[in-house]
C-alpha cells in the first residue's frame, strides 16, 4: 500500500515532470546545436555543393513542417510520452548513420529525417508543441506561465550554445582527429546526448494516450491540446464560415477563397517559370524569395479587404494574430539556418571558431531570455520584444558589410540573441490566446503556406552565398523580419487596448 501511495505521489508530482521535460529541452537542444554547427560544414567537407546542401536542408525542414502539422494527431494516438521518444529515437537512429557512414544517399536520408543541421533556432522541432502542451498543464495564470516558458527558452538556449561550442572539440585534440573523423566524433556525441534525452523521456510519469472522445469533441476545455504550436496562434471563424452559419454560404466562402488562391498560385508558378527560363542568374538568384513573399501574400489576400462586420473584424484580427506568430518563428530561422556556411565561405573559419562564435550567440540569447521573463505586465512584455526585434534588424543591416571575422561575430551574437532572447516572452502571449478558438480549416492551410516557403529559405541563401551575393539575402531577411515585428506590435497592441477598454467599462458598470 505504501509502495502504491508512493508511486501515485510521484505520479501526481509536477515539480518532478517540469524538471524532466526541461531537461528533455537542454539534452535535445546540445544535440540540435551540435548538428546546426556541423551538419553544412560536414557536407562541405564531402564535397557536396552548395545546391545540394541548400536543398537537403529544405527537405528536413518541409519534414519537420509535416511532423509539426500533424503532431495533435500523432500525439492524440500515442500520447505525449510515446510522441516524444518516438522523434528521439529518429534522431538517434540518425545519429548513428552519420557516425558509421558517408554514402550520400543514407547521409541525405538522416539528415531529413531527423532535421540535423535545420536546429529549429531554439523552438524543438516537432516535439516543442506537445513539449510545451505538457508544461502548460502545469500554468495557472499569466504570471506563472511567463516565468515557466522564460526558463524553457532559457534551458533550450542554453542547450544549443554547449552543442555548438562541442564543434571547437576536434581543433582542440591536436590532429588526432582531422578531416571527415572529426565531424564523425561529434556525432557520435550527439548520438549519446539523444540516449540520454530518451533515458529522461522514459522516467516521466504520465503522457499517456488520452481517449479519443476527451481529446476531440471538448473544443473549449482548459486543458492544454497538444496540436496547437506555441509558435502558433489560433484562429476563429467568421459569422460566413461558423458552424452555425447555412451550409451553402459556407461552401461558397470556401470555394471562393480556395478559387482565388489557385489563381493566384498558378499565376505565381508561370512567374517564376518564365523568371527561370531566361537566363540570367539574378532572376533565378531572386525566385525562391520572390516565391517566399508571393506564397504568403497568396494565402493570406484575405486580411487585406476591410471587415464590414464586428465578427469579421475578429476573424481579420485571429487571422493577423496567426500570421505574425507564424512569421515571428519563421523570419527567426532565415539567418540561423545556414550561418556556419556563411560564416565558412565569408572568412574561411574553421568548425572550431565558428561553433565558438554560435555557442556565444545561444549562451547570450539564453541569457537574455532569463532577464526578460521577469513578472511585467503585457504592455512592457510587448514593447521588449518589439524593442530587440528592431535592434536585431538594425544589426542583420550592417552584418554583411563588415569585413572583419571578429566584427561579423560580435554582430552575429547580438543579432541571434535579440531574435531568440524573446522566445519565452512571445510563448506566454500566445499561449494566453491557445485556449480560446479552434483552428479551423482555412487556418490550417495559412499556416502550411507560410512554413513551406521557410523551406525555400536555406537553399536560396546557399546559392546566394555560391554566387558571390552576401548582402542581398540579409537585407530580405531583415525585411521579414521588419513586417513580422510590425504586424506583431499591431496585432497585440490592439488585444491589449481592447482588455483595457474592457476593463474600464467594467469598472464603470460596477460602480454604477
Amino acid at each position: 500500500m505504501k509502495a502504491a501511495d508512493a508511486g501515485t505521489r510521484q505520479t501526481k508530482d509536477p515539480r518532478r515532470v517540469i524538471r524532466l521535460l526541461q531537461a528533455v529541452t537542454l539534452l535535445r537542444s546540445i544535440g540540435q546545436g551540435a548538428a546546426l554547427t556541423i551538419t553544412s560544414l560536414y557536407l562541405r567537407e564531402l564535397g557536396w555543393s552548395g545546391a545540394s546542401i541548400g536543398a537537403v536542408i529544405a527537405a528536413s525542414s518541409l519534414l519537420r513542417i509535416v511532423f509539426a502539422l500533424f503532431g495533435g494527431a500523432l500525439s492524440a494516438r500515442l500520447g505525449a510520452k510515446h510522441s516524444l521518444l518516438l522523434f528521439e529515437v529518429i534522431t538517434l537512429a540518425a545519429s548513428i548513420v552519420m557516425v558509421i557512414t558517408s554514402v550520400p544517399w543514407l547521409v541525405a536520408a538522416a539528415v531529413t529525417a531527423a532535421g540535423l543541421g535545420s536546429g529549429h533556432s531554439g523552438s524543438g522541432g516537432p516535439a516543442a508543441p506537445i513539449e510545451r502542451a505538457w508544461l502548460g498543464a502545469y500554468v495557472k495564470d499569466a504570471a506563472k506561465a511567463k516565468a515557466l516558458y522564460g526558463r524553457n527558452a532559457l534551458y533550450s538556449y542554453a542547450g544549443l550554445g554547449a552543442g555548438a561550442l562541442l564543434a571547437c572539440i576536434p581543433d582542440r585534440l591536436h590532429g588526432a582527429f582531422e578531416g571527415t573523423a572529426s565531424f564523425r566524433l561529434l556525432y557520435a556525441i550527439v548520438a549519446i546526448i539523444t540516449a540520454g534525452c530518451i533515458v529522461c523521456i522514459w522516467r516521466i510519469q504520465g503522457g499517456a494516450r488520452k481517449p479519443s472522445s476527451t481529446a476531440y469533441s471538448k473544443p473549449n476545455t482548459s486543458a492544454p491540446q497538444s496540436d496547437l504550436s506555441a509558435d502558433t496562434a489560433v484562429s476563429k471563424p467568421d459569422s460566413a464560415i461558423s458552424s452555425d452559419a447555412p451550409v451553402t454560404a459556407r461552401r461558397n466562402y470556401i470555394w471562393r477563397r480556395s478559387l482565388i488562391g489557385l489563381t493566384g498560385l498558378t499565376a505565381i508558378f508561370f512567374l517564376l517559370s518564365w523568371l527561370r527560363h531566361t537566363g540570367s542568374t539574378e532572376a533565378q538568384l531572386i525566385t525562391p524569395a520572390a516565391l517566399f513573399v508571393l506564397l504568403i501574400a497568396a494565402a493570406n489576400y484575405q486580411v487585406l479587404r476591410r471587415p464590414t462586420t464586428d465578427q469579421q473584424a475578429a476573424y481579420r484580427s485571429d487571422q493577423l494574430r496567426m500570421l505574425a506568430s507564424s512569421l515571428s518563428s519563421v523570419t527567426a530561422t532565415l539567418t540561423s539556418t545556414v550561418t556556419a556556411y556563411w560564416f565558412a565561405e565569408r572568412f574561411g573559419a574553421s568548425s572550431g571558431v565558428i561553433g565558438l562564435v554560435m555557442g556565444v550567440s545561444y549562451l547570450t540569447a539564453a541569457l537574455l531570455a532569463r532577464i526578460t521573463s521577469g513578472g511585467t505586465g503585457r504592455e512592457a512584455t510587448l514593447r521588449t520584444i518589439i524593442s530587440l526585434q528592431i535592434v536585431a534588424i538594425l544589426l542583420l543591416l550592417v552584418l554583411p558589410w563588415v569585413s572583419a571575422f571578429w566584427l561579423a561575430a560580435l554582430i552575429e551574437i547580438g543579432c541571434t540573441a535579440c531574435n531568440l532572447g524573446t522566445r519565452g516572452n512571445r510563448t506566454a502571449l500566445m499561449m494566453e490566446e491557445r485556449g480560446r478558438r479552434k483552428r479551423d480549416f482555412l487556418s490550417r492551410v495559412n499556416i502550411i503556406a507560410v512554413r513551406l516557403t521557410a523551406v525555400l529559405w536555406p537553399g536560396a541563401f546557399v546559392h546566394f552565398v555560391d554566387e558571390g551575393y552576401y548582402v542581398p539575402p540579409f537585407y530580405f531577411a531583415a525585411a521579414m523580419q521588419l513586417v513580422s515585428a510590425l504586424l506583431f506590435r499591431r496585432v497585440y497592441r490592439a488585444t491589449e487596448q481592447k482588455l483595457v477598454h474592457a476593463e474600464a467599462k467594467h469598472k464603470e458598470t460596477t460602480t454604477a
